[in-house]
C-alpha cells in the first residue's frame, strides 16, 4: 500500500516554480464535447452495485463506501494529458477558508496491478478564524487538500473508494507546448 504524500509540506521555492511551470504548461480543458470525448463516470454503494465487465477486478463497495468508477475516451496521444482529482464535500460554510482530513490510499488490485485509491473517513478540518455575520453561510464544496494528478489513461478505469457522503471532481488537462531545452 502506497500512501501519497502529505500537503502540509512547507512551500519551498523549488515547489513553487515546479507547481507554476507545470500550470504554465498545461491548460485545462472541458471533457463536455461530443460523443467521442465524454468521460463515462458510474457510483456504486453496497446496495446497488453492479459488476461491470470492464472494472471486474476491483473489489465491491463495503457498507458506508462508495465505489466511485470513471471511464476516460481514447485520445490520441495520451502522454499529453492528465486528470486531476478533487474529494471533498459540499458544506454550507461562513466566511473562513474550510478544509477536510483524510488519507488518499493507493492500492493494487491483486493479480492485476491495477491501482484504485481509497479514503477511508473524512473529518472537518482546519480554517481561518475570521469573525462572520451570521448571514455570511453559503454553499460550498470543501476538500482534501491533496493534489492527485494522474496520466491519463483509456485503457484502465479509475476507481475511487469514497465515505457515502463524499463528492469525486475531476478535470481533464493537456499540454499545450512542446519541451523546451535549457542553454
Amino acid at each position: 500500500m502506497k500512501i501519497l504524500t502529505s500537503p502540509f509540506q512547507p512551500f519551498t521555492l523549488n515547489r513553487f516554480f515546479s507547481v507554476a511551470i507545470s500550470t504554465l504548461a498545461l491548460l485545462s480543458f472541458s471533457s463536455a464535447h461530443a460523443d467521442n470525448d465524454n468521460i463515462i463516470g458510474h457510483r456504486y454503494n453496497n446496495t446497488n452495485y453492479q459488476v461491470e465487465e470492464a472494472s471486474k477486478m476491483f473489489p465491491a463497495p463495503m457498507k458506508g463506501m462508495t465505489q466511485h468508477i470513471l471511464y476516460l475516451p481514447k485520445k490520441q496521444d495520451e502522454a499529453n494529458y492528465r486528470i486531476e482529482f478533487e474529494i471533498g464535500q459540499t458544506k454550507v460554510i461562513d466566511c473562513n477558508k474550510h478544509s477536510l482530513i483524510g488519507k488518499i490510499n493507493q492500492h493494487s488490485v491483486k493479480g492485476w496491478g491495477y491501482n484504485y485509491y481509497q479514503v477511508d473517513s473524512i473529518a472537518p478540518g482546519p480554517s481561518t478564524m475570521r469573525a462572520c455575520m451570521k448571514f455570511d453561510k453559503k454553499e460550498a464544496f470543501v476538500r482534501l487538500p491533496s493534489d492527485l494528478m494522474l496520466r491519463y489513461n483509456s485503457r484502465v478505469p479509475f476507481v475511487f473508494y469514497l465515505p457515502e457522503k463524499a463528492e469525486l471532481r475531476y478535470r481533464v488537462w493537456e499540454a499545450q507546448s512542446p519541451f523546451q531545452m535549457t542553454k
